[in-house]
């Protein structure tokens, strides 16, 4: 899945935190910094949202 296809699929945080978590885990990003940039969403609001978990 596409990186900017999560948050339309995922509409419940939790589940949007798991797959970002997991992106994170497996490799796909290094870092929630690179992850942010890939998104296009703040590097803070990543951390918000794996802050649920």
């Amino acid at each position: 899945m596409k990186a900017n296809q999560i948050a339309r699929v995922y509409r419940n945080p939790i589940y949007l935190a798991k797959e970002y978590k997991r992106m994170i885990d497996t490799g796909q990003v290094k870092n929630q910094s690179s992850l942010a940039r890939k998104i296009g969403i703040s590097r803070v609001r990543i951390c918000q949202i794996l802050n649920l978990l």
